[in-house]
C-alpha cells in the first residue's frame, strides 16, 4: 500500500507554492508623471495666424528614474494633457483652447529622427487639450539621448494672452 500524504492543511506545501521561482522575477511596469510647466502665449487684438512654432516646454529627462535599470526599459508616452491656467486670466476673462486647429508633438534625438509623439485637434472652448499619443513608440532612445521636444501648431492666436499647464505620462516597462 503506498502512502501519499495529504497535501491539503500542509503549511510547508503552500509556503513553498507561494515562493517565486529563481530567475522568474520580473519588475512591473510603472508610470512616471511629470508635470508640464506653466508657460504663456501673447495674443493678439488682430485675428493672425497662430506661429507654426507653438511655445511648448517639455523634458524628456527621465534620467534620475531610470538610472536604476541596468538592463534597460522600454519608455513609452501614456498621456499628455494641456489645462488653461489663471495666471493670464483677469476676472470676466473666459479662456480657452478653442483658437487651436492642431498641434503636434514632435522629438528629436542628437542621433536620432525627429518623430510625433502626439497630436491634438480643436475641439472647441475647452479648458483642458488632450493629446493622442504615438503609444507604440519606444521613447528609451530619446530618453538616453540629449532630446529636443518642439511643438507645430494651426490656428489663430488668442484674442488677449493665455498661460496653461500641463501633465505628461510615461508607461516605462523594465527590461
Amino acid at each position: 500500500m503506498n502512502f501519499v500524504p495529504s497535501l491539503r492543511g500542509n503549511p510547508r506545501v503552500v509556503l513553498l507554492a507561494s515562493m517565486p521561482l529563481a530567475g522568474c522575477l520580473t519588475l512591473s511596469d510603472f508610470d512616471l508623471d511629470r508635470p508640464v510647466p506653466e508657460q504663456a502665449l501673447v495674443g493678439s487684438t488682430v485675428r493672425a495666424p497662430l506661429p507654426p512654432a507653438f511655445p511648448l516646454a517639455l523634458s524628456l529627462d527621465l534620467s534620475t528614474n531610470l538610472a536604476r535599470y541596468p538592463r534597460g526599459v522600454e519608455v513609452k508616452l501614456d498621456t499628455l494633457t494641456l489645462t488653461i491656467t489663471d495666471a493670464k486670466r483677469p476676472a470676466g476673462d473666459a479662456d480657452d483652447f478653442a483658437f487651436v486647429d492642431t498641434l503636434r508633438v514632435y522629438v528629436t534625438g542628437s542621433t536620432l529622427p525627429r518623430v510625433e509623439i502626439a497630436h491634438a485637434r480643436q475641439h472647441g472652448a475647452t479648458q483642458t487639450l488632450e493629446f493622442g499619443v504615438a503609444d507604440d513608440l519606444d521613447l528609451a532612445p530619446y530618453v538616453r539621448e540629449a532630446t529636443k521636444v518642439d511643438a507645430v501648431g494651426s490656428g489663430t492666436l488668442p484674442s488677449d494672452d493665455i498661460s496653461f499647464d500641463g501633465r505628461i505620462v510615461f508607461r516605462v516597462h523594465p527590461m
